[in-house]
């Protein structure tokens, strides 16, 4: 089985003209990819934090059922967040945490 090396998706058939050029991320009008508004944060950081207690304990399949069910705004706020670990602990414990 062939993976695109750009954003992971299955590919079928020949993939040599596939491969060539990077895929097209497709986002909803509706999502900004700017920094994540305040609601779009206050609704996460709960999850978050009962996801922190319970993460070494989830299976792969647990994990990626808890990132499927995230709204797509959620997820790009999560991805967000996530890709710092300064702004992951800020976000977790606020600005003025240790």
């Amino acid at each position: 089985m062939n993976f695109c090396p750009h954003c992971g998706e299955k590919l079928a058939g020949d993939t040599s003209a596939q491969l060539a050029e990077p895929c097209k991320l497709i986002v909803p009008d509706s999502v900004d990819l700017g920094i994540a508004s305040p609601d779009v944060l206050a609704k996460l950081r709960p999850k978050v934090v009962a996801l922190t207690g319970r993460i070494d304990s989830m299976s792969e399949d647990e994990y990626g059922d808890w990132v499927n069910a995230l709204p797509s705004d959620e997820f790009l706020a999560f991805m967000d967040v996530g890709s710092d670990k300064d702004a992951f602990h800020k976000f977790l414990h606020g600005p003025a945490h240790g």
